[in-house]
């Protein structure tokens, strides 16, 4: 399968996109076969940087390498698919609870539609 990736659009409110971050220009369309709503992990400590728009321009980065695999490894098709993820909503997995000081990896937790579409 070959794969066309337009990268990852980013829907998050602009309240919550940090100062100085450029949201990144994607093609998108509107007639995909399909879409996929999921949850993506993503290890804090791959993605920061003491500068917040670099922190987010990493993650949307490693949403989109994720996103990819995701379609490629799901689809056994010989046809040529393009896709386009969605980034909606950025969280972590850190709560105030006894979990907080126990050895827990702090995450990215990412809502991600992926909308894709085989070649005719």
């Amino acid at each position: 399968m070959a794969l066309t990736n337009n990268g990852t659009k980013v829907s998050i409110h602009p309240s919550g996109l940090p100062s100085g971050y450029s949201v990144p220009s994607v093609t998108t369309f509107a007639d995909h076969e399909s879409k996929r709503s999921v949850v993506i992990s993503i290890v804090k400590s791959t993605v920061e940087n003491a500068d917040p728009a670099t922190t987010l321009t990493a993650l949307v980065v490693a949403v989109n390498a994720a996103a990819a695999v995701l379609i490629t490894d799901d689809l056994d098709v010989t046809r040529t698919v393009t896709m386009f993820a969605d980034l909606k909503v950025v969280r972590t997995n850190l709560v105030f609870s006894a979990d907080l000081y126990k050895n827990v990896v702090p995450s990215y937790i990412c809502t991600v539609d992926i909308f894709y579409k085989a070649a005719a």
